[in-house]
């Protein structure tokens, strides 16, 4: 066994060397600090000793001998001290992150401040720090002059090991979270749903946040687990609540293309109608007949009647115009408030199946739409229906109300197409509320 083997293995075989793998797996480091350290010193102790022995050797080419056993070392601390490597490796990369560098005090200043070199070579001047020369220090560049720089020793202490150490996943959790916010934010008030790849690519990222996350300390790995779950709750809820108008909306037309299978022209009228859970219809309808105080293409059909009122049968027309509009209007917002109740109604039970999904992390578009298919089957959405309204009666009565305010307004093409679609309304109404 040689010399630096039997070193490492000793080390391996201590204490703090198991104390220090016991504290990677729980996270503590308070005591991965403290069995770090006193783990270095002992590699710094071994390394030396060995380092003396080359040096008393009648060799010609020592230089040459201590590199290629330095490297060696390297090598066998990786292999037989596998833990602290990966400790001190990460440590590493986080004193590279912070613009740390490590040195030789080789002269001194003017003013007696210990001189040491980056390593493209460049002096850095360490004002006020107590050096001998031949110390090596840890140290980083603050000032910049023509010339020369300036430089302040840096001591890996406890309070600041956690942060050396975890800076990559810190990193890169923030840089994720920055990304996934900024996504939540510039989308598209009316947009109900991501696209697929990118709500999976927004849902991978918040899982791969939570794994990244597992090397922190608990109050901070609980904090962004939280700010995790807020962000995947809001992705969630909102694609599951589009995928559930979407999926109901065309549920409704392939029933009414089945319902409808002998005649094209039936058909095309049927699904122009006022459906019943296709929502993009009564948002076009609303807009249309119920966004102002008055619907769209009253003022037409008024200033019409106006003109053309001659004789006492056509002014008594006129009046009953205006008297029948304002009876029929306040019913006809009326069936559209129940509507909205129901489209309100069934979001809400969307949050629920979303929440359910996002509680347990789901990472899978497609599980999200299966989810939303299973929960919406045509009883749910019958059940919707027959709960915002009292009895089938009402619902006919306040639907008959936009038909007869269609009638009034001479639109033809909507008395058309509700017309086509009574025989397949009446047979839902018929499922959804009984005889």
């Amino acid at each position: 066994m040689s010399h630096t083997t039997r070193i490492l293995k000793e080390i391996a075989s201590t204490e703090e060397y198991q104390s220090l793998s016991s504290a990677v797996e729980q996270g503590d480091y308070e005591a991965m600090f403290g069995n770090y350290t006193v783990i270095l010193e002992r590699l710094k102790g071994g390394k030396g000793s060995i380092e003396e022995s080359i040096e008393n050797l009648p060799l010609q080419n020592k230089d040459e001998h201590r590199d290629k056993f330095s490297r060696a070392f390297e090598q066998a601390i990786e292999r037989i001290l596998p833990v602290w490597s990966q400790v001190n490796q990460r440590l590493v990369a986080g004193l590279s992150n912070r613009g740390v560098m490590e040195g030789e005090v080789f002269a001194f200043g003017k003013k007696g401040d210990p001189l040491v070199k980056t390593p493209e070579g460049t002096i850095v001047v360490l004002s006020g720090a107590k050096l001998e020369q031949g110390d090596r220090v840890k140290f980083r560049v603050v000032q910049e002059a023509p010339k020369l720089k300036f430089g302040r020793t840096f001591e890996v202490n406890q309070q600041n090991f956690y942060f050396l150490l975890t800076h990559e996943a810190r990193d890169a959790i923030r840089e994720s979270l920055s990304y996934i916010r900024d996504r939540i934010r510039t989308s598209t008030a009316d947009s109900e749903q991501d696209s697929t790849s990118e709500l999976a690519d927004l849902l991978q990222r918040l899982d791969e946040i939570e794994k990244l996350s597992s090397t922190l300390q608990v109050d901070e790995r609980e904090r962004i687990h939280a700010q995790a779950n807020s962000y995947r709750s809001r992705l969630v809820v909102r694609a599951a609540i589009g995928m559930m108008f979407d999926f109901i909306s065309q549920q409704e037309e392939e029933d009414i293309r089945g319902f409808y299978q002998d005649g094209n022209l039936e058909r095309e009228r049927a699904l122009s109608a006022l459906g019943l859970f296709r929502r993009q219809t009564y948002e076009g309808t609303a807009g249309k007949l119920l966004a102002g105080e008055k619907p769209e293409g009253y003022e037409g059909v008024l200033s019409e009647m106006k003109e053309n009122v001659d004789s006492m049968d056509s002014a008594m027309q006129f009046m009953e115009f205006e008297s029948a509009i304002d009876e029929v209007l306040p019913r006809a917002k009326r069936y559209m408030e129940r509507m909205d109740r129901m489209f309100s109604r069934l979001a809400g039970r969307a949050r629920q199946v979303a929440e359910g999904l996002s509680n347990s992390g789901v990472i899978d578009p497609e599980q999200i739409n299966l989810a939303i298919q299973e929960a919406f089957g045509e009883d749910v959405r019958l059940g919707e229906l027959s709960r915002v309204f009292r009895t089938s009666k009402e619902f006919v009565s306040l639907r008959g109300s936009l038909m007869e305010l269609n009638r009034k307004l001479k639109d033809e093409e909507s008395l058309l197409a509700e017309t086509t679609f009574k025989p397949y309304l009446q047979q839902k109404i018929l499922q959804a509320f009984g005889s």
